[in-house]
């Protein structure tokens, strides 16, 4: 009995660690540093804390992968899901899912999935995590006192962090290799 029940979650675990391992790995450049992910987040969890919203802060990777996954005492259980489907729409949309909500317009009471994909989401509190043109990650905040609490939070995350962005891409650049200019 134990060896089948043993075999039977190896064969259910399989195919998620197929999956972990299809993944590519993300280039330095295209990834956000863990101690800039760790910053952002613990800042966006501080700033709805003080104002009175316990919640839930992740940020993640170009895989739609958690980096950090942040929550306050008393966040509902509901804001991981909200988090990750936030976080979703954003790396999907190329957007804030704020932005991506508005794109809809008016919408009916109960929307049916928006473009047949059930973990689109309309509402806002995640923003791109960007280097220079270029998206690296989302920081994603639900919390039980509404889209612009959210996303005020993911701002003050992301704005913590963003003149550091363009240091950490220096400091991962090979020795000898100058940055491309950017558009004038």
């Amino acid at each position: 009995m134990r060896r089948s029940l043993l075999a039977a979650l190896m064969a259910i675990s399989m195919p998620w660690a197929a999956r972990a391992e299809a993944l590519p790995q993300l280039p330095p450049l295209k990834s956000v540093p863990l101690v800039l992910a760790i910053e952002a987040g613990r800042t966006a969890l501080d700033a709805c804390a003080a104002r009175g919203s316990p919640v839930t802060v992740e940020i993640v990777d170009l895989n739609g992968l958690a980096k950090v996954v942040l929550s306050a005492d008393g966040a509902r259980t509901s804001s991981f899901e909200y988090d990750r489907r936030k976080a979703y729409t954003v790396l999907h949309k190329g957007m804030s899912s704020r932005d991506f909500g508005r794109s809809l317009g008016r919408l009916p009471a109960h929307p049916s999935p928006f473009e047949g994909d059930p973990n689109l989401i309309q509402y806002a509190g995640a923003l791109p995590i960007m280097r220079g043109p270029v998206m690296i990650g989302v920081i994603s905040v639900s919390g039980p006192t509404g889209e612009d609490d959210d996303e005020a939070c993911a701002r003050a995350g992301l704005d913590r962090i963003a003149a550091r962005l363009a240091t950490a891409a220096a400091a991962l650049r090979p020795a000898g290799v100058a940055a491309r200019p950017g558009p004038t």
